[in-house]
């Protein structure tokens, strides 16, 4: 007699779990202006423990957001100092005059942003509505004609985005994730290129990528991330592949003449 009770527990915990994705609570009061479309509300910490009230001007210092669904809240005047943001979607809110500084932004996802904070952690930067910094998400970002300029964009996600006439200058491009970008940069941070539709160069994320027969004599790929990548019959003359991983890597018939591979590795890999 206990178990339809137990399951229907357990199905709640479930179903609380799954409606905040990667946060450690959900929304338990959300109120919309009309007039703006923007969200106000509560959130209620996993189990009751706490309760985060987003609106204006909250004091949000130091807030476990990660995960959470914040797409067109009103966060204008709010002190979000410290907060953790990792994975949130900010798409459509209203941060003006909103302090983030020392927030954390990993994996985060934006868009049509609202107003200007009054402070970003060092390197990030709202261009064209999005939030633009180490490690952020800019999946299907429309980013035409941006400068980029000497921006860390290290292990940013590009995927989907369109690039078109984007200025990379100097720009820190380590483990970029580069997978179906549309559009063509108007410059590229020196030794780096686009071959077959990948972003080729030093500290590149090229895991899995196809460059059979492709011609690669000469590039630095020193620190590449090649992991299972088909490299079959490709040129690598020359190539600097210093401390590249090509763990796993189809180097059937790849021309390796006078190419550096100290510090590779080659593990799994066929040669």
């Amino acid at each position: 007699m206990k178990k339809p009770t137990i399951i229907s527990v357990l199905f709640f915990v479930l179903t609380a779990i799954s409606s905040f994705g990667q946060g450690e609570g959900f929304w338990i009061e959300e109120n919309v202006d009309p007039e703006t479309g923007l969200r106000t509300g509560k959130i209620e910490m996993f189990f009751g423990e706490e309760i985060i009230e987003i609106k204006p001007n909250a004091d949000l210092r130091d807030a476990q957001l990660r995960g959470f669904d914040l797409r067109n809240v009103n966060l204008q005047g709010a002190n979000l100092s410290g907060a953790e943001l990792s994975r949130a979607d900010i798409n459509g809110a209203n941060l003006e005059g909103a302090n983030l500084e020392n927030a954390r932004f990993s994996e985060i996802s934006s868009g049509n942003l609202k107003g200007t904070p009054s402070a970003l952690p060092d390197g990030y930067k709202i261009i064209n509505g999005y939030l633009v910094g180490y490690e952020v998400s800019l999946y299907d970002a429309n980013l035409e004609g941006a400068d980029l300029q000497g921006m860390n964009l290290s292990y940013v996600s590009f995927r989907s985005a369109n690039l078109e006439g984007v200025n990379l200058t100097g720009a820190d491009l380590t483990r970029v994730i580069w997978i179906g970008v549309k559009g063509t940069p108007s410059s590229l941070p020196d030794s780096y290129y686009i071959i077959n539709d990948h972003l080729v160069g030093p500290n590149a994320n090229l895991e899995s990528a196809n460059f059979q027969g492709a011609d690669l004599e000469g590039l630095n790929l020193n620190n590449a991330k090649l992991e299972r990548a088909n490299l079959k019959g490709a040129n690598l003359k020359g190539a600097n592949l210093e401390r590249a991983d090509l763990e796993g890597a189809d180097l059937k018939g790849a021309n390796l003449e006078r190419a550096d591979l100290e510090g590779a590795d080659l593990e799994g890999s066929d040669l």
